[in-house]
């Protein structure tokens, strides 16, 4: 075990390297399944005085602050913090100078996280943590000053200096310094971390007594948190992964592992009657946890209630938003509240014909954006625009073959199209075929969401002489008496069918709509399906229709022939 305590300057930190450090592979064989968010740790803040209640190492307004610096540098690798309690105080002069012998007692079940006035034995230290101890302890004016507080719970968490041990009071120690020449020696040597670069130093670039590499090859990273230099701001991936995986496998942190920062994961509106969607709870598994669901409003459980996920669907109708709640052995309650009078219905329409002629050009899509669907929990930050061809039918290019491209993609993705919007351009091409074009949501924690689904057939006009508006239909009576409709269709006269495609061979993506002929559906101005059907005639009956008297209604016709229509209907 080594201290270190080369450099006077508020980066100095009294870290004590201890046997039970592990290495990353001991607990990678640990980590979970890639549906686990994060990871969930109990905090408690400690204010030590002296002995009659005065000198306070901090004044305790500044806790939100580190609380949130703490955040901001964990949350990224999917460690949150729940504080336990707001703070206690210490009365110990002792301690509050850090004088040997004087260590309170640990709050159980959390990592305590001291705040002292000095360090008396070595005033440069700014704070000091061992894994295993469930404690960092940290000088009051360095609180918030340049990640100090992250670097100890750094080292709480198994993670150690960038520079492990590099230098000595009697020079350079290549026994454990990281090779720059030998990146195998990554995880024996250094913090044994590999993607955190080779450092030299516990003196700002000053220790190169006896280095037998020479400091011009070495190329630290300078903003890492566990390192000596001056504006630290991150962890790299690979301490985060280091983390993530003693939380998961090391025992001495399996008390301070908590429930309370979890969320209920899942869709945050359900549109469509008799969709079954998966949520779940985003911590992960702590020992054998219980669960149970429970939802309200229209909302139904599908299968078992007491799995870490849940099945839900929609009945109808839908009168008010529900919500999804578990709790988490018998005490803990996580509630998401699910947004089922949808605006637009299960898929947003994107401003797409169902057919569009070759050499069309570019043509703008726009997903329309129902304010009252976001989830302020975990809001949408962008939108992925997809364009999927038949794979099992591939198409021969050349060099006046153009395939649909998004304007604005990247050379090697042309069909896929990420934005902070919600908009995109497509070019359709010049290629006879049929492409679904896809957009998700992507929230800010990373769930995504198909949010819209639409055909497109891209063809030569004279093959296809149906256009989407010739599509013309007759709904009587209107206001509607009774829940009953009758509709006629009326479909331009053609000579030949109104479809370039042989409906004898195989079909793509539209082949559903291809080989029925009129599909009606009806929603309400909320956006709720109340009525799907296919008739294979163009004269039809809709019967037992339940409509509000006095309500609008929307009525969707697509027809075989590549034709859409809708009309709005009031009911009696």
């Amino acid at each position: 075990m080594f201290i270190c305590l080369a450099r006077l300057n508020a980066q100095e930190c009294g870290f004590v390297d201890t046997e039970n450090y592990q290495t990353y592979d001991q607990y990678h064989f640990n980590r979970s399944s890639a549906n686990v968010d994060i990871h969930c740790i109990n905090v408690c803040f400690r204010i030590v005085r002296d002995n009659n209640g005065t000198n306070a190492a901090i004044n305790p307004n500044i806790i939100p602050q580190v609380l949130s610096e703490m955040s901001s540098k964990f949350n990224p690798h999917g460690i949150y913090f729940n504080q336990v309690g707001t703070f206690d105080y210490i009365n110990s002069t002792n301690y509050n100078n850090y004088l040997q012998g004087s260590s309170p007692a640990n709050i159980p079940n959390c990592l305590n996280i001291y705040f002292i006035k000095n360090f008396n034995h070595n005033p440069s230290l700014g704070g000091i943590a061992t894994f295993g101890t469930l404690r960092a302890t940290i000088k009051g004016i360095h609180a918030t000053n340049d990640c100090t507080v992250s670097h100890e719970v750094g080292h709480a968490l198994n993670l150690r200096h960038t520079f492990r041990c590099t230098s000595t009071a009697n020079g350079f120690n290549a026994s454990c310094a990281e090779n720059p020449f030998n990146s195998v020696e990554c995880d024996i040597r250094g913090d044994l971390v590999c993607d955190t670069p080779a450092d030299y130093t516990t003196m700002g670039g000053n220790s190169n007594v006896n280095n037998p590499y020479g400091l011009n090859n070495y190329n630290p990273d300078k903003k890492n948190i566990m390192s000596y230099w001056i504006g630290k701001q991150h962890f790299s991936p690979g301490q985060g992964e280091r983390m993530f995986s003693t939380i998961i496998g090391a025992p001495e942190l399996q008390s301070i592992r908590s429930y309370n920062c979890a969320n209920v994961v899942g869709p945050s509106k359900i549109c469509r009657s008799g969709r079954v969607d998966t949520y779940r709870v985003s911590v992960a598994p702590i020992g054998t946890p219980t669960y149970n669901w429970s939802v309200s409003g229209c909302l139904q459980i599908i299968g078992s209630s007491t799995n870490s996920s849940v099945n839900i669907t929609r009945t109808l109708p839908s009168t008010s938003n529900s919500t999804v709640s578990v709790t988490i052995n018998g005490s803990i309650i996580k509630t998401k509240t699910i947004r089922t009078r949808c605006l637009f219905g299960i898929f947003r329409m994107a401003g797409l014909y169902d057919w569009v002629s070759k050499d069309y050009g570019d043509m703008g899509l726009i997903i329309p954006v129902d304010p009252e669907d976001e989830d302020l929990d975990d809001p949408v930050v962008k939108y992925m625009w997809e364009i999927h061809e038949q794979e099992s039918e591939p198409t021969a290019l050349n060099s006046e073959n153009i395939k649909p491209y998004f304007v604005g993609s990247l050379p090697s993705e042309k069909n896929i199209f990420t934005s902070s919007t919600n908009q995109a351009i497509v070019n359709w091409g010049n290629i006879s075929k049929s492409y679904l074009i896809t957009c998700h949501e992507i929230t800010q924690s990373g769930e995504k969401y198909l949010i819209s689904e639409n055909y497109v057939d891209v063809g030569d006009p004279k093959n296809n002489p149906c256009f989407k508006n010739n599509i013309q239909s007759i709904i009587a009576p209107n206001p509607v008496r009774n829940g009953l409709i009758n509709v006629v269709v009326q479909k331009p006269e053609n000579t030949s069918p109104c479809n370039y495609k042989d409906l004898e061979q195989p079909q793509f993506f539209n082949s559903e709509l291809d080989k029925v002929n009129n599909s009606i559906t009806i929603f309400d101005y909320q956006g709720n399906e109340i009525y799907r059907n296919v008739f294979e005639t163009n004269e039809f009956t809709i019967e037992n229709v339940n409509l509000i008297s006095g309500n609008n209604y929307v009525v969707n016709l697509f027809t075989n022939e590549g034709g859409f229509n809708q009309q709005v209907i009031i009911a009696e």
